[in-house]
């Protein structure tokens, strides 16, 4: 339980963070304006945040400034370029067919499944193409070009990290490739299309029994309200990055590792597994 000091401070961070999630829905979905005011809103809170945190607990005050940094950028790069916009589009289109392909799945429409997965798969290599305009792992020696879409500006740029331990040199538009942005990066997206790619093979194999690959088994009509299709591809992808993170590191992360080195963080896997053992253990990993 947290303390009673604490507790306004962290319901005000949620209500934040609730907005800034609403706001990269918008901002995803193509509506910069209503992006626009949840991102107003989660800096409001954070801003009251800070003013009880600097009062009550001033060792979180870095952690609410990293915060308010992260929403600033969000709404300084509102407006996208045009190969920004493409990928964003690709990136909808092809997780819209793979979610309905899901729902193919468990209602047993396995030729619908498998057109569905095969129009996010074809989505999913388009996207790979476009990404090819931009950089993610070369810095480069000027200050003022990003390091990312290579676009020159007029002034030095700041560092964001974008891919697992690569912090670069980037524009506005290109932080929304980063871990704080609504874009994933390619290592994302790879990670997305093998999972697509997967679930086409096992269809065409007639493999749709235990060792399925999809984001949930389907579910009996019991417990047909209970979780929903995004609460699963959720759970699979903190497994992958779970996964991709223990075989960088050699060994298994900690929860400061998980909160730097993934995009959910090291409370999303203690309330979806209970621990970070029984996380690794749902992993396949000897905790």
């Amino acid at each position: 339980m947290l303390p009673l000091s604490t507790r306004p401070i962290d319901e005000i961070v949620d209500r934040a963070e609730n907005a800034i999630d609403a706001g990269d829905k918008a901002h995803f979905e193509g509506d910069s304006n209503l992006a626009g005011q949840q991102y107003e809103a989660a800096v409001d809170a954070l801003a009251e945040a800070k003013t009880l945190t600097t009062e009550l607990a001033p060792d979180r005050v870095a952690e609410i400034d990293r915060q308010l940094r992260s929403v600033r950028v969000r709404q300084q790069s509102l407006e996208l370029s045009g190969p920004h916009q493409t990928v964003r589009d690709l990136v909808a289109a092809a997780r819209e067919h793979a979610a309905a392909g899901d729902r193919a799945f468990h209602d047993s429409e396995y030729e619908v499944a498998l057109k569905e997965y095969e129009s996010a798969r074809d989505r999913y290599e388009s996207l790979a193409d476009s990404l090819h305009e931009f950089s993610f792992d070369e810095c480069t020696t000027d200050p003022m070009v990003c390091d990312v879409c290579r676009q020159r500006f007029d002034a030095a740029l700041d560092f964001w990290r974008i891919n697992l331990g690569v912090s670069l040199q980037v524009c506005l538009a290109c932080t929304r490739f980063g871990s704080d942005g609504n874009i994933p990066n390619p290592r994302a997206v790879a990670t997305e299309q093998r999972a697509v790619v997967e679930n086409i093979e096992s269809i065409r194999d007639g493999n749709v029994g235990l060792d399925w690959t999809s984001d949930a088994p389907p579910q009996s009509d019991e417990s047909e309200d209970v979780g929903t299709t995004g609460d699963s591809r959720d759970t699979r992808q903190i497994l992958m990055q779970l996964v991709g993170l223990y075989q960088q590191l050699g060994e298994p992360p900690t929860a400061a590792d998980l909160d730097e080195h993934t995009d959910f963080g090291y409370l999303a896997y203690r309330d979806e597994f209970g621990s970070l053992s029984e996380a690794l253990q749902a992993a396949g990993f000897e905790s």
